[in-house]
């Protein structure tokens, strides 16, 4: 099992569901749930909740929050990095009815790293391309940075690679000028990556669920089987059954992913391209 440092913000996420749709003007009915939050944040828990050790480096600010923020994250599989800045703690909202969402941000450049640290652990995986160039095996995670930097692997939804390209293939060929590896989630529509050629796995439920938070229990998933060294195909394909289990329960951060293991995963179809 190699060492993997998770890099990124942790805030405080407020997600609102209303009951009908969202009007602008009047008070919308609904229920709200707040919890901790951030997308490298939820990853380092979710790894944690599939048993694999990870190290966390955040900043955390000076209020109660922060303290939420700490306590969350006291786990024998999680050590923390954190360094505290004089500033409340960044908060995240997230409005949805059936048909459409919004999402809002208090997050501020106090609370992002602005550049490179020096990092013991071989692999890591973040967000802020401020900490880029690294001279670790870098795993980029949520959109594209910009540049021409060459790293270790690149995970993103379909809307951020659609910005390259639409046509996702082409812009997966044209991700592999700068990264070993590139893995496209798909939503309902499953994943397609290229480690040794462009493969599409399809998604492992095609049931309703809640799909925020899926993208980070797909990192978490991947990451923690493809640096245990199980085959690549195997490593999305568990990645896909800690998101569909995710999916089934409305927290960002499912508890219901710690009975998912490594050698308990039932596979997809992998189709060649």
């Amino acid at each position: 099992m190699k060492e993997l440092a998770i890099i990124g913000t942790s805030m405080i996420d407020q997600v609102f569901t209303a009951k009908e749709a969202l009007k602008f003007n009047q008070c919308n009915k609904g229920s709200m749930s707040v919890s901790v939050g951030g997308s490298m944040c939820n990853t380092a828990r979710n790894c944690a909740l599939l048993d694999f050790p990870v190290h966390f480096y955040t900043i955390l600010g000076n209020d109660d929050f922060a303290q939420l923020i700490h306590n969350t994250l006291n786990s024998k599989y999680i050590t923390l990095h954190e360094t505290v800045v004089d500033a409340p703690s960044p908060l995240f909202a997230f409005l949805s009815d059936r048909h459409q969402h919004m999402k809002l941000s208090t997050i501020s450049p106090t609370f992002l790293f602005q550049s490179p640290l020096q990092i013991p652990q071989p692999y890591v995986l973040t967000d802020n391309e401020k900490l880029l160039p690294m001279p670790n095996k870098v795993i980029f995670s949520g959109s594209i940075p910009s540049g021409d930097n060459f790293m270790h692997g690149l995970i993103i939804n379909r809307e951020e690679a659609a910005k390259l390209n639409p046509d996702l293939e082409t812009a997966i060929l044209q991700l592999k000028k700068r990264f070993s590896w590139v893995i496209i989630t798909c939503d309902k529509d499953g994943v397609i990556y290229d480690y040794s050629g462009i493969k599409k796995q399809p998604a492992c439920t095609d049931q309703p669920g809640y799909s925020l938070g899926c993208g980070d229990t797909f990192a978490a998933g991947f990451m923690s089987a493809y640096l245990s060294d199980l085959p690549f195909d195997e490593c999305v394909s568990f990645g896909q059954r800690t998101a569909a289990e995710k999916f089934c329960h409305p927290e960002v951060v499912s508890q219901s992913i710690s009975k998912l293991k490594l050698l308990q995963q039932s596979r997809n179809s992998i189709v060649d391209i």
